[in-house]
């Protein structure tokens, strides 16, 4: 009952307010805001903050993912009720993505608490105080969190191409580090809010308001610090393995969403690698099996996406598996597929793009991705359409174009010293 009280009373509060979405809707402390609708009793919202690891200082890897672990934490030490536990009793969670050049907070709760729960969201962010104790517990934590990253060879391999903290970087960060990367990355101009539920633009852009009145704008525009390149083609790195085991991950940069090639790199992605049909999946673990696992996925480390496939077998068999996963996508360049292998290709990117629409949260972080690439908020209805229109010379020039320049992690066992 107490969550209905909070949320009424801060609706309440928006009576006097007369503003709604025109052109750039924009808050005054310069948020930009997208409002997507979304049937259901559910709400959720993306926090899009121009600030990733990607422009850390040297010394000092993983300070944004130490920040957003003690934003988020629920150490009783520093606070009887912080934001994320208000968050969770109001039935609704909070979660924090750091990646090459922004950090995105993902808030999901039910409808009626919606505007209590974005309210938190915006103290974590601006205001959330926190102890000495809380960053001891936060590191222990970041580290553990990677060491079950890298317990798994696929994991290792990944984090090997894309290290998001380094444990001894996260030693030498202290909490004065930590409040002052705060105040001068963690900025509302240049974030932008992505909403999505059953409001109207005028009720999110008051709740929206009343949430992050209490986030000052620094009164200078955002300034962006140059980044060290997220994807590195040609770049090579080389791991050790238990005795037997062998693995190798692949990664290709995939064009921005909002152009023609992005449905045809979808649509190769899914070719190549997307399920049982897949000609990785015929070549790998089919008469003759080169593969105990295969696997493939897409990872927003920016704005733009990275396609990633992998392979896991044994020590003899791994350059054979390579070579077939390179011969995979040698065929999709020169466009030796057929009719029925792109309709399928074509049929996983458009099942999986409406299984995303489901969701608030996927369909607020989808939007925001595509509103910050310049793609716009509403590209997911186009690029439905553009699906349905890619042929096979699309697929064949977006493979030729982005799956040529790649990054490559092998593991192979250590040779033994004679």
């Amino acid at each position: 009952m107490k969550k209905y009280i909070i949320a009424i009373g801060i609706l309440a509060s928006f009576l006097f307010c007369d503003s709604s979405f025109a052109g750039d809707a924009r808050l005054s402390n310069g948020i930009r805001m997208i409002n997507l609708s979304h049937r259901g009793e559910t709400a959720a919202a993306c926090l899009f903050i121009k600030t990733g690891y990607g422009s850390e200082p040297a010394g000092k890897k993983g300070i944004t993912s130490l920040l957003c672990n003690c934003v988020l934490s629920m150490n009783p030490v520093d606070s009887v009720n912080p934001p994320s536990l208000m968050i969770k009793r109001m039935g609704g969670k909070v979660t924090a993505d750091v990646e090459a050049d922004y950090t995105c907070f993902k808030l999901e709760s039910p409808a009626d608490s919606f505007p209590a729960a974005l309210k938190a969201l915006s103290d974590m962010v601006s205001v959330v105080n926190f102890s000495d104790d809380t960053v001891r517990i936060e590191k222990a934590a970041i580290t553990a969190r990677n060491n079950f990253k890298t317990d798994g060879i696929v994991g290792r391999m990944f984090y090997a191409a894309y290290p998001d903290a380094l444990p001894g970087d996260l030693k030498n960060i202290s909490r004065k580090d930590l409040m002052a990367w705060r105040t001068t990355r963690f900025a509302p101009g240049g974030a932008l809010l992505s909403v999505c539920g059953p409001f109207s633009d005028d009720e999110v852009f008051k709740i929206a308001g009343f949430a992050f009145k209490s986030w000052p704008g620094s009164g200078k525009p955002y300034s962006a610090e140059a980044q060290k390149p997220a994807f590195n083609p040609g770049k090579e790195l080389e791991l050790q393995s238990a005795p037997g085991a062998a693995a190798v991950l692949f990664v290709f940069k995939l064009p921005p969403p909002g152009g023609s090639e992005y449905a045809a790199a979808l649509t190769a992605r899914a070719m190549l690698a997307g399920g049982m049909s897949s000609m990785m999946y015929k070549s790998l673990r089919g008469k003759d099996p080169r593969a105990y696992q295969f696997g493939s996925s897409i990872e927003w480390t920016s704005s733009a996406p990275v396609m990633t496939v992998y392979s896991v077998t044994d020590e003899t068999r791994i350059d054979d598996a390579i070579k077939r996963i390179k011969d995979s996508i040698a065929a999709l360049e020169d466009g030796k597929f057929s009719s029925e292998e792109l309709e399928r290709g074509k049929a996983f990117v458009s099942g999986g793009a409406d299984f995303s629409s489901e969701s608030a949260v996927e369909t607020a972080w989808l939007s925001g991705l595509y509103e910050i690439s310049g793609a716009g908020k509403d590209y997911e209805k186009s690029l439905a359409g553009e699906i349905l229109s890619v042929g096979s010379g699309d697929v064949s020039r977006a493979a030729r174009r982005y799956f040529k320049g790649c990054e490559m992690v092998t593991m192979r066992p250590r040779k033994e010293q004679k």
